[in-house]
């Protein structure tokens, strides 16, 4: 789980904070969490929205800085009826990619199609 709210940019500005769990089955590793969001969407407005992940990774290479985290390219979807604000009526979903930094952290990248619903 991230302990601190992480700045997001794009269309996407606000913060997210996620809670995430995996389970290693054979050389598979299967993982699903909750992110958060809080901000504005364009052209949708501002508020917040859960989006679920679900992702089946492996087999997982021994990583190097840099390189493209080959499990991620990771569906989402907006969790229906969770958006408050302008983004109450927000649907639709996407991918997640990721690449490990030098320091091995992770940069994501959020490609998402959204409705901003009735408005």
């Amino acid at each position: 789980m991230s302990a601190a709210a992480l700045p997001t940019t794009g269309d996407w500005v606000g913060t997210v904070v996620s809670a995430t769990g995996n389970a290693t089955v054979g050389d598979l590793v299967v993982g699903n969490g909750l992110i958060a969001f809080n901000g504005s969407v364009a052209p949708c407005g501002t508020g917040t929205v859960l989006l679920t992940v679900l992702t089946v990774r492996g087999p997982i290479p021994t990583p190097v800085p840099g390189m493209e985290i080959p499990f991620e390219s990771t569906p989402l979807s907006i969790v229906p009826g969770t958006g408050t604000g302008d983004l109450t009526g927000l649907t639709g979903g996407g991918t997640a990619s990721a690449i490990l930094t030098p320091t091995f952290g992770v940069d994501v990248t959020y490609a998402l199609d959204v409705d901003c619903g009735p408005g």
